[in-house]
């Protein structure tokens, strides 16, 4: 299958979303969340089992604190929370799952439409 220039833009901009993601970690002074973030990152706290905490570092970047998963039960969380963001969120962003430590045992990123 050939690499289509539809392929190289979504790539290409979820290389900058990582990037970003990357350079803002840890720089949340200033940057407050929007309403509509604050809920989703509640939401996410609330619904979902083994999570204890979920906040935004950034304007891209969501840390889900869970305690005690291994990578693939991370993974899977990941995964349900980019689900729910389609509909209830409908930003770009990366969500890291972590055990309390902020290293990444699930990193996955979404590129909204």
């Amino acid at each position: 299958m050939p690499f289509s220039l539809s392929k190289a833009k979504s790539l290409i901009f979820l290389l900058l979303i990582f990037s970003y993601s990357e350079l803002s970690f840890g720089q949340e002074e200033g940057y407050t969340t929007s309403q509509l973030q604050a809920n989703f990152a509640q939401y996410v706290q609330d619904s979902l089992p083994g999570v204890i905490k979920a906040e935004w570092k950034s304007p891209l970047d969501l840390w889900v604190m869970a305690d005690g998963v291994n990578k693939d039960v991370a993974k899977n969380i990941a995964l349900y929370v980019i689900y729910e963001s389609k509909t209830q969120l409908g930003q770009s962003f990366c969500v890291h799952v972590h055990n309390g430590d902020y290293i990444d045992l699930s990193r996955i990123c979404w590129s909204a439409p």
